[in-house]
């Protein structure tokens, strides 16, 4: 957390561009299952998900994306294996329909962490 209590993500490296051409291609055909492949706890019994294993890159290339969708949570959110984001990653976003900015996620500026406080399960 930040001096001012709200959720810090940790800084990610952007995928290469070969990394994301080959995620592209990968999930040109089916999707991945981002519960099953970053957090091991997919509930559905027929998920129309791809769950076949991903090699490091394609991992965090998956990582990176989904921390690209706002996180229904917001800043109350202690999960500690969660992996979608907790501000918005686009520095000077103008977009009034930004999904970070609807759950009150814009405003997180300070991205200094001063304390880790006990995740949640």
């Amino acid at each position: 957390m930040n001096r001012s209590g709200q959720r810090v993500d940790r800084p990610m490296r952007q995928p290469t561009t070969l990394e994301q051409e080959r995620f592209e291609a990968r999930i040109s055909y089916k999707k991945l299952c981002n519960e099953h492949l970053l957090r091991n706890a997919c509930k559905q019994y027929y998920c129309k998900y791809d769950h076949d294993p991903l090699d490091a890159e394609m991992e965090h290339t998956l990582r990176y994306k989904a921390r690209g969708i706002a996180c229904v949570n917001g800043m109350a959110c202690r999960q500690g294996d969660c992996y979608y984001g907790h501000h918005c990653p686009w520095p000077d976003c103008w977009n009034k329909q930004c999904a970070f900015l609807k759950r009150g996620l814009h405003n997180v500026t300070d991205l200094t962490v001063a304390k880790f406080v006990p995740a949640e399960s």
